[in-house]
């Protein structure tokens, strides 16, 4: 059979007072929104995520360019990962190079193992490139404002700036 209409139009169906809910929560079943409807939902309870949602404008970096690769690293630890991974990780080190966005993720058991680690890549990243690293950014972590890493920094011809406490956009 073919159905034929004299006009566009789309079909309307009449939707169901959870049926937001039903999506946002992702599909949970009857019994789960059937207890939702006992609870009191004031909309206005809420606000707070709607703000929460809100988006900032873009961040114009305060960073000179880095020209070539390894001039400029960004250095952050995640930490603590809860529960650690299988293999008993619980921290990561991550390494963005700020002219190519090459990224490095190394999982660390301890934040003690963050030193040898940096050490490690920064050897990979050299050898890689072919260039010596300049400059490396971090936050004001124990693992990074470390008497071994000012030593690494002043061996190796690194300026490591750090950057101030509970400023994201700044590392």
């Amino acid at each position: 059979m073919i159905v034929t209409f004299d006009q566009p139009g789309a079909f309307l169906t009449k939707t169901d007072k959870n049926s937001p809910w039903h999506r946002q929560l992702g599909h949970p079943g009857n019994k789960v929104l059937k207890l939702l409807s006992l609870i009191n939902l004031n909309e206005s309870r809420f606000d707070v995520f709607s703000k929460a949602k809100m988006t900032t404008l873009p961040f114009n970096g305060h960073f000179t360019e880095a020209m070539k690769p390894s001039d400029c690293l960004h250095l952050d630890v995640v930490s603590p990962i809860s529960p650690p991974s299988t293999s008993g990780h619980s921290y990561f080190l991550t390494i963005i190079d700020q002219n190519t966005s090459f990224k490095i993720i190394r999982f660390l058991r301890q934040k003690s193992e963050v030193f040898n680690e940096f050490f490690l890549q920064q050897k990979y990243l050299e050898n890689l490139h072919d260039r010596k690293v300049k400059k490396v950014v971090t936050d004001c972590g124990v693992e990074f404002v470390h008497e071994h890493v000012k030593e690494l920094a002043d061996t190796c011809g690194i300026i490591h700036i750090v950057s101030p406490l509970y400023t994201l956009k700044h590392n």
